[in-house]
């Protein structure tokens, strides 16, 4: 099941990567989260405590935000990269 998850994701970050976009990139962050909760609260998954799931699900959203905004040093999309 995990195995699963980790490569949806990781094909949706891939896409957006070689699309050199980051709002695609930041679509498979912000997605992180609900894998997240339901893997380590609601599935199987509950060996990871709660206080990391937690850490885990802020930094997802913040690295998210930075990527769509800009701030985290990749272009929003291929169009507004530099020349």
């Amino acid at each position: 099941m995990e195995a699963g998850g980790t490569a949806i994701l990781l094909a949706l970050a891939a896409i957006g990567y070689r699309r050199g976009s980051a709002r695609i990139f930041a679509l498979a962050w912000a997605l992180h989260p609900l894998w997240d909760v339901g893997l380590h609260t609601l599935g199987r998954g509950e060996y990871a405590p709660l206080a990391y799931v937690v850490v885990c699900i802020g930094f997802d959203l913040l690295l998210a935000a930075r990527l769509v905004s800009g701030r985290a040093g990749i272009p929003a999309s291929p169009a507004s990269a530099p020349a």
